[in-house]
């Protein structure tokens, strides 16, 4: 009885101590408050100055501060082009406060859907809340006024001053970047003109942290927090962090008079020792005191420094390890103890057999970690784990404010860490790249660093990855490069999978990539894109070629389309080999397994030594540690085989002493040139000897 009460009479206060506050009026007159990315511009607009969306244009508002419990977003919109059903897969996207990914707790998004071309207001809290604009016309060179609200008495979607759609979901937003226009690579900007965005909400005394837990070690992870605060009326204000009793452990700000509006406060944690603590915010308005507090612990034993990279020691042979009918993210386990230890047996030596020495175990339930980690060490596998507990975070990031994400870490990391077969931990999968999943992802990482320094922690990462995979410091460039979705593996096709290999690798800097080749198909009762015979060996050796120092395939076990799409593994419902890609990643990595050592110290560099006269031939140079040359030959002809003809530039060929096929050790050539045997989408390792 006394917490509800508690919690009644802070809702009263909030009611009483309530203003008004714009949070931002852009009118694209003056310079934007947005960022504008992606060929995002301004034109003439409906009065002044608009910004056009189209493609992948977009415009980030970061650290808004939006209103949390209530709020209103408004904009006039033009279309410049027909919005129209698509049939790509993608929606028309007006606006979005993602932080991490769409259908990810939290997320707000607006956008046309891509079937019906109907304009939806969404929010994700375990599945999607939808105000849907049915039936309006949305005409190319006609304004309209758009407003969605957010609070306590639900939200509204209005055209033109009319409600069109409204419901009772009456949770507020989280305070996070919004973006207009394009957001990820399921989405496209809708093609509008966006004219007058402003936001508003209602101001309370209110306060929050931006991180739950700070670590007051100056080692650069969470030495402070941030405290922000409002205000709703004026009053005398006093911070002070206390324990459960109430007691002053160390005071932060105050007494200060203050206005409405809201303010941010930087803090240590002071002299108080490790614990859980409350931040209390007093607001004194003559005789009357309200409090506000937000939970707060202190964290002294945590000490992160920067770990060593072990992974350049290390070439995996590796694949995407999904077992649907036992995965925690579909909520799907098996119970029978039994039935998952003869699967994990099952499939682990098969993958022994396949050549495999690394797998990525996806959402593996907590309770099975240990059993699916003796398996794979019986058979010589190393695991990259995922941790749910990690992941969590991840995907809802105002969990970081609310929940001890330092004890959730250790606890997760604590049951795995010194098993021989844990390679690393699985952060999150595929992070759209923006600044705030940056910002909590590495912080993660820096946790993990700080708890199990042998082990790093791994993301595997897609489009604009650039920038989220400095900032972050991974310790591998794990990238997804999936070509032969609707073509085969050649000509434009193919060169746009060896030019991804070349920007991960510049990308990377050093650093190991490690290369995830498309090995499924998806669809049913008809599997579309599954790579032909010897397609899947041409991405390997391509990769290879272009200085990638791993493979993962994607994916060993097939789906039934519970998860998402239907994908054809590499093995069947039933376990057994799907079709010739069983036999062809085998093969691949007997091949591969046996340059393993040579390839890890090889560094790619500009080839000046040789060129091929053979038609589809890539020649690629490396130099070894020991400042030896190699090449790369690569065959990409999968049909065909070839023999390969290596001509040597006029300045190396003088240098030239013998050339030697790696792998046999068979001499193949010499200062006047080289020939090997390649067959279909084979490559081949050359040593190349000098006087």
């Amino acid at each position: 009885m006394r917490s509800l009460l508690v919690g009644v009479l802070l809702a009263l206060t909030v009611a009483a101590s309530a203003a008004s506050v714009s949070v931002l009026d852009e009118t694209y007159d003056a310079p934007p408050r947005g960022k504008l990315e992606g060929g995002a511009s301004l034109v003439p607009g409906q009065t002044g100055q608009a910004v056009k969306l189209e493609g992948t244009a977009s415009v980030l508002y970061d650290g808004l501060d939006l209103p949390r419990e209530q709020g209103r977003i408004e904009l006039d919109l033009c279309p410049h082009a027909p919005i129209t059903p698509r049939t790509d897969g993608k929606h028309w996207m007006l606006l979005s406060d993602v932080g991490a990914g769409s259908a990810w707790p939290g997320a707000t998004v607006i956008y046309w859907d891509r079937e019906t071309a109907q304009l939806g207001y969404g929010y994700f809290e375990g599945g999607w809340k939808w105000l849907i604009a049915k039936d309006v016309e949305w005409s190319v060179g006609t304004w309209r006024h758009l407003a969605f609200t957010y609070g306590p008495a639900g939200r509204t979607l209005e055209i033109d001053g009319q409600v069109v759609a409204r419901d009772a979901h009456a949770r507020g937003i989280d305070p996070r970047a919004l973006r207009l226009g394009y957001f990820d690579a399921y989405s496209v900007a809708a093609p509008v003109l966006v004219d007058n965005l402003r936001i508003s909400g209602e101001l309370a005394d209110a306060i929050r942290c931006d991180w739950r837990v700070v670590c007051p070690a100056k080692d650069d992870l969470l030495d402070t927090v941030t405290l922000t605060w409002s205000v709703g009326e004026p009053g005398t204000a006093t911070l002070a962090l206390v324990d459960d009793a109430g007691r002053v452990v160390a005071p932060i700000l105050g007494p200060k008079a203050v206005e409405p509006g809201v303010y941010r406060t930087p803090f240590d944690g002071g002299q108080a020792r490790t614990g859980e603590y409350q931040v209390r915010l007093s607001i004194a308005r003559g005789d009357a005191v309200t409090q506000q507090t937000t939970p707060l612990a202190v964290e002294r034993e945590l000490r992160w420094k920067p770990a060593a990279n072990r992974m350049d020691r290390r070439f995996p042979l590796g694949v995407w390890y999904f077992w649907e009918d036992d995965a925690s993210y579909i909520n799907r386990r098996i119970d029978d103890q039994e039935k998952v230890r003869a699967y994990f047996e099952r499939t682990m030596a098969d993958l022994k057999r396949l050549g495999v020495n690394t797998i990525v175990a996806n959402w593996t339930p907590r309770d099975h970690r240990q059993l699916l980690l003796d398996t794979a060490a019986r058979h010589g596998l190393r695991v990259i784990v995922h941790l749910d507990e990690v992941n969590a975070f991840l995907w809802d990031h105002s969990r970081f404010a609310r929940e001890n994400y330092v004890a959730a870490f250790r606890e997760a990391v604590g049951t795995v860490k010194r098993h021989p077969a844990t390679l690393g931990y699985y952060l999150v999968d595929e992070p759209t790249p923006t600044p705030e999943n940056a910002q909590k992802i590495e912080i993660a990482k820096k946790i993990i660093e700080a708890l199990d320094p042998e082990r790093p922690g791994f993301s595997c990462l897609l489009g604009n990855y650039d920038d989220l995979f400095r900032q972050v410091g991974y310790h591998v460039l794990l990238v997804d490069i999936y070509p032969v979705y609707t073509q085969r593996l050649q000509g434009d096709v193919l060169h746009g999978y060896i030019s991804a290999v070349d920007h991960a690798r510049e990308v990377a800097a050093g650093k190991p990539v490690w290369v995830i080749p498309q090995c499924f198909g998806f669809g049913k009762p008809q599997p579309r894109a599954i790579p032909t015979p010897n397609e899947v060996s041409l991405m390997v050796w391509e990769a290879i070629a272009h200085g990638a120092k791993g493979i993962v395939y994607f994916i060993y076990q097939s789906t039934t389309g519970i998860q998402g799409e239907w994908l054809q593994g590499i093995v069947n419902m039933d376990l057994e080999p799907l079709d010739h890609r069983h036999a062809e990643v085998q093969r691949v990595n007997a091949a591969v397994r046996k340059l393993a050592p040579t390839l890890l110290k090889l560094h790619w560099e500009k080839n000046d030594v040789a060129t091929a006269s053979t038609p589809n031939v890539d020649v690629q140079a490396f130099r070894h540690a020991n400042g030896r040359r190699y090449l790369c030959v690569v065959n990409q002809d999968t049909h065909a085989a070839v023999t390969a003809n290596l001509e040597f530039t006029l300045s190396a060929a003088p240098k030239v002493r013998q050339v030697r096929d790696v792998a046999t050790g068979a001499r193949v050539g010499d200062s006047s040139g080289a020939s090997i045997r390649l067959e279909p989408g084979e490559g081949k390792l050359l040593e190349v000897g000098e006087r």
